[in-house]
């Protein structure tokens, strides 16, 4: 609730541009719902389904974000 979380999560998108990535991916638990609330604000999109074989099973909620 102090904004460290968003703080270092626009850190991390920063340097997913820098890097000139595409898009950036997550996966997170279900019950993470104050996660989930700030990853939605910073722009991430919930997925149907996993992008690939991450071995995360216990992560039943996927994320995405494009980055432009």
């Amino acid at each position: 609730g102090k904004g460290h979380g968003k703080e270092l999560m626009n850190i991390c998108l920063d340097a997913a541009k820098r890097f000139k990535f595409g898009k950036v991916y997550l996966e997170t638990m279900d019950n993470m719902y104050d996660a989930q609330g700030l990853y939605k604000r910073v722009g991430f999109e919930l997925l149907t389904q996993p992008l690939g074989d991450t071995g995360h099973y216990s992560c039943p909620v996927q994320m995405i974000k494009k980055i432009s």
